[in-house]
């Protein structure tokens, strides 16, 4: 996992640098059900950047696995 989290910082860092701002936070496998399910043994969390925002009726690329977004959590901040 801190692997993971280096990672993610270093992502992070950069698209900063590029300008994007933290504008809040993203919580995951925050239930113990889904950690189970997952396998996974604790919560974890990330941030949300400016540039990840889709505004209302804004669409998405036919790039992006749907399936991949039926994943997730709706984040909102």
């Amino acid at each position: 996992m801190e692997d993971a989290y280096r990672i993610q910082q270093l992502i992070t860092e950069h698209k900063i640098r590029k300008g994007q701002k933290i504008i809040g936070w993203k919580l995951g496998y925050t239930s113990l059900a889904m950690r189970e399910q997952m396998n996974v043994s604790e919560p974890n969390f990330g941030p949300l950047l400016n540039g990840m925002i889709l505004f209302s009726g804004s669409s998405v690329s036919k790039a992006v696995s749907y399936t991949h977004l039926r994943a997730h959590e709706t984040s909102l901040h």
